[in-house]
C-alpha cells in the first residue's frame, strides 16, 4: 500500500535531473550570469524566472515542470542557451529612433515582442 501512495518514481527523479542540469547550463554561462548579476551579486529568482520564459519562447509551448520534455527538445534548449550567451557578448549599434538589436536580445520576452514589432 505504501508503495501506491509514493508520488515520485523514477521518471520523475530523472525528469527532475534534467531541470537541474538545464539550471546549471544556464546559470554557468558567462554572460547571462553576469546579465542577472549587479551589485548585490546573482539574482537567482530573476534568472530562473527568465529561464522558464527562454524555454517557452524557443519551444513555442509553456513549459510545466511536472511534465517531461524529449531529449531533442532538452538538446535544442542548450543550443539555444548557448546562442543566447554568445549572442550577449556582441557589439551591436545603438541608432537613436531604432531599438537596438543588442538590448532585444538582452530579454526573451522583450525580443519575442521587438521581432513582433519589425
Amino acid at each position: 500500500m505504501a508503495a501506491l501512495c509514493n508520488p515520485t518514481s523514477e521518471s520523475k527523479i530523472a525528469w527532475k535531473k534534467v531541470q537541474d542540469e538545464i539550471w546549471q547550463y544556464w546559470s554557468n554561462k558567462s554572460s547571462i550570469k553576469s546579465r542577472f548579476s549587479d551589485k548585490g551579486g546573482y539574482d537567482q529568482e530573476m534568472s530562473a524566472r527568465d529561464l522558464k520564459y527562454f524555454i517557452e519562447s524557443t519551444t513555442d509551448m509553456p513549459f510545466i515542470p511536472d511534465l517531461p520534455l524529449k531529449d531533442s527538445l532538452v538538446r535544442r534548449i542548450k543550443i539555444e542557451i548557448d546562442d543566447f550567451n554568445h549572442a550577449l557578448k556582441g557589439k551591436f549599434s545603438n541608432l537613436p529612433w531604432v531599438v537596438p538589436e543588442g538590448t532585444s536580445k538582452q530579454d526573451p520576452v522583450a525580443r519575442k515582442f521587438y521581432l513582433g514589432l519589425n
